[in-house]
């Protein structure tokens, strides 16, 4: 085994304690999460009826937020490239 051979595994090394470092994080469940009927849970649920009525039309990208503070929530959509703002909204509805 040459020193090619030596840095081949040298590499294959270091990439295979990566890839088990990466995979080994986990996801907190009890952060990011909503309780029913709050602020943020109305919002939710309140944008995806509202958002053909409050779109903004950029290039055939569509997009609204509602609420304040920590309970904003923001909706992002595409249209097809050269679609109208009319268009974009009645496809949103």
């Amino acid at each position: 085994m040459g020193k090619e051979g030596t840095v081949l595994i040298l590499c294959f090394y270091i990439i295979s304690c990566s890839a088990i470092y990466v995979s080994a994080q986990t996801c907190d469940d009890t952060a990011g999460n909503f309780k029913p009927g709050s602020p943020y849970d109305k919002n939710r649920r309140l944008i995806n009826s509202t958002l053909a009525s409050n779109i903004t039309s950029h290039n055939g990208w569509v997009n609204g937020s509602i609420g304040l503070g920590p309970n904003i929530v923001y909706n992002m959509g595409m249209c097809s490239p050269g679609a109208g703002p009319d268009s974009c909204s009645s496809w949103c509805n």
